[in-house]
């Protein structure tokens, strides 16, 4: 779904670690709770989620016209980009820097998810890696960069969206959001493009062709996730079986140590309606809920997710990790 209007995508849920980084950054005052408002592990108590509930609401759509509008010009559903950030970090844009592999933003970007959008939205890369390299360098493209390059473009791309400033309110510097979230709907944008082109190569047949638009986009979702490696042999697994490429069946194909793709995925579209004018088969409608939702897990992330990389083994002379047919990227286009 892409409301033309950002109160479309108005929300108004009770998100406990929002609100947690809220008072534990001084953003609402919590002294009256006994508690001072938070939990042991940083989440907001009942009291502090009462006291910074205002502030909650106004938060978590904030974003809204950023996101309405980069929607707009890079083709992509509306509702699924802000529920992908509400799942990622509950719309809290501060960096995960005590983990193994470090997050930033909103939608918690890690080095390996700002290599897919260099690799894979070729019009993002044209623009951001004169910022960093020269001329010539860059004219040689992604791909074709030394290691020591790619980890400098790498680096600089995850920098570029930490809004960490010591002098701004909550340590947050607010006013670098557009950019992160157009970087973060070009990382889907490259994603789109990515398991566009593992069902291509799998099947032989255009993905539109191959999967239906919903599907593709749940597909989009687990390879922003998981990476394509796991999405690559769920896929080929499902195509052994001589099932079609729905949903339904190739989330039964993943294997152990991608499985979290699939609760990602499940968690994503069920929050708000993603997708018109085909309703979601598995996704319930939204109500508010009875109880304070769980917030995101704070465990690293491939590449961009709320969980443990997948560790999967892959299968025997299967591409992990499919790359294009030439060396000449495809320009990236989301589903029609």
């Amino acid at each position: 779904a892409s409301p033309q209007d950002p109160a479309g995508l108005v929300s108004r849920e009770p998100y406990v670690y929002l609100a947690g980084q809220l008072i534990a950054n001084g953003m609402v005052d919590a002294s009256t709770c006994p508690d001072g408002g938070l939990l042991a592990n940083g989440w907001a108590s009942a009291c502090g989620l009462e006291v910074a509930r205002p502030t909650v609401d106004a938060w978590q759509n904030r974003f809204d016209s950023q996101i309405v509008a980069v929607a707009q010009e890079h083709n992509l559903p509306a509702q699924l980009l802000k529920n992908l950030f509400a799942q990622e970090s509950q719309f809290w844009p501060g960096a995960m820097l005590d983990l193994k592999i470090q997050e930033f933003g909103v939608g918690h970007l890690t080095e390996q998810g700002a290599d897919t959008v260099l690799l894979w939205n070729p019009d993002f890369f044209a623009r951001f890696c004169p910022l960093v390299l020269d001329a010539d360098a860059c004219a040689q493209g992604y791909d074709a960069l030394d290691e020591e390059s790619k980890a400098l473009l790498r680096g600089a791309v995850t920098v570029s969206i930490n809004p960490a400033c010591e002098t701004c309110p909550g340590g947050i510097d607010l006013s670098q959001s557009q950019f992160s979230i157009d970087v973060f709907a070009q990382t889907l944008e490259a994603n789109c493009a990515q398991a566009g082109q593992v069902v291509e190569n799998l099947t032989g047949r255009v993905a539109g062709d191959a999967a239906s638009y919903e599907d593709l986009w749940r597909f989009t979702l687990a390879n922003y996730h998981a990476g394509p490696g796991c999405l690559y042999h769920a896929l080929q697994k499902t195509r052994q079986v001589r099932q079609d490429l729905t949903w339904e069946n190739v989330s039964r194909h993943f294997e152990p140590g991608c499985q979290t793709a699939v609760t990602f995925v499940k968690n994503v579209t069920s929050m708000q309606p993603v997708f018109t004018p085909t309703p979601l088969p598995t996704a319930s409608p939204v109500t508010t809920p009875t109880t304070t939702p769980q917030p995101p897990t704070p465990f690293p992330t491939s590449p961009g997710g709320a969980y443990p990389p997948p560790q999967a083994s892959p299968t025997p002379g299967a591409p992990a990790y499919p790359l294009p047919p030439d060396t000449t990227l495809p320009e990236p286009t989301a589903y029609p």
